[in-house]
């Protein structure tokens, strides 16, 4: 009898495609999940880093402000111009105008918020510094003329709407020589004052006060012709003895020329608005300068021809905006007409706040 034998096969069972893919898809989940929570925890290692790195450099800026009485102009002269220490990694951007001071640290790892301080917040916060020019800004000005007859006479010059409680403001005088001046009350004479041929000049400084109406100027003598101009704006150091008076320059003393000089000063601080103020008599009516050399053109006060018949008064206003301190340079004001001795040219430093 033959024995059958039954060959029996065995059959191993495979992952199907749609396993496969599953697999696949859980794994790159998985590795998904480990890569978050590991940049997770870099960034916030990172940005523990920047902010006790900016922890560090505010107490050092501290530390300079009380020991020299100002904050480091820059960062390269902070920690006894040892700069400010930082980690791999951080870098800052720092301003400052010696008073006030706003750092910003900044990650080169990708992912980190950059954070900043200020000496005004005096905490850590998460962006960057917002630069503004803190130099003194102009906002307006205003003229009026007049004359007073024989025995004298006051003017008032009235500040609008758009002087605002603490803004800074400049009056200039230009008249006659002959009477006596006054300083107008609650104003600092910032020039000394200037007689050319038969004119006189004067420039006064002044913080607006709560409750002011009008400025009185007032003169005792007979003035055939009065210039007032007041000009304002905002963001001064409101202790006027810092700021800088020039001691101006006579136009062409014993010469015949067009051009008046307003002689360089040199600030102190940085942030500074040098106001260049040029006054001229003039026996011919002028619209403006023929050209304005080292500044700024603000505005051009001409002859009042409509007060009285006119007078010969003028004034040319320009700035100068210095973000470091140091001389502003000599300003040249070039007028139609050649005449002698009849002008004044002079720069009034505004330090910034």
């Amino acid at each position: 009898m033959h024995k059958q034998y039954i060959s029996l096969k065995r059959y191993q069972a495979g992952f199907t495609l749609v396993e496969l893919l599953i697999v696949i898809v859980v794994i790159a989940i998985l590795a998904a999940i480990t890569v978050i929570a590991y940049n997770g925890i870099q960034t916030k290692a990172h940005t523990t880093v920047l902010m006790s790195d900016l922890n560090t450099a505010s107490e050092i800026l501290a530390n300079d402000n009380a020991y020299n009485g100002a904050y480091p102009l820059t960062a390269a002269e902070a920690n006894g111009n040892k700069g400010l220490p930082a980690s791999p990694g951080t870098s800052y951007t720092y301003t400052s105008d010696g008073k006030t001071y706003c750092l910003t640290a900044t990650s080169t790892y990708s992912g980190v918020s950059s954070y900043y301080i200020s000496s005004t917040n005096g905490a850590i916060t998460s962006g960057q510094c917002t630069v503004t020019d803190p130099t003194p800004q102009v906002v307006g000005h205003t003229t009026v003329a007049s004359n007073f007859p024989s025995g004298g006479g006051s003017l008032n010059i009235s500040p609008d709407g758009s002087i605002a409680t603490g803004d800074w403001m400049i009056l200039t005088y230009m008249g006659s020589s002959n009477g006596v001046r006054a300083d107008p009350p609650g104003w600092t004479r910032l020039s000394s004052q200037q007689v050319f041929n038969t004119q006189q000049a004067y420039v006064w400084g002044r913080i607006r006060q709560a409750g002011d109406t009008n400025y009185t100027f007032t003169a005792s003598g007979q003035i055939d012709g009065i210039q007032l101009n007041l000009i304002w704006g905002t963001g001064a150091d409101p202790t006027i003895s810092d700021w800088i008076g020039s001691a101006g320059q006579l136009r062409s003393v014993g010469g015949v020329s067009n051009t008046n000089t307003a002689p360089s000063i040199t600030t102190t601080t940085n942030h500074t608005l040098s106001l260049v103020l040029s006054f001229e008599a003039t026996i011919t009516n002028e619209s403006d300068v023929t050209s304005l050399t080292g500044a700024t053109n603000l505005y051009f006060a001409p002859q009042q021809t409509s007060v009285n018949g006119g007078y010969i008064q003028t004034l040319k206003a320009a700035t100068i905006a210095q973000a470091t301190a140091g001389p502003t340079g000599d300003v040249t004001i070039v007028y139609p007409n050649a005449q002698a001795s009849n002008g004044f040219g002079v720069q009034i430093g505004i330090p910034g706040v």
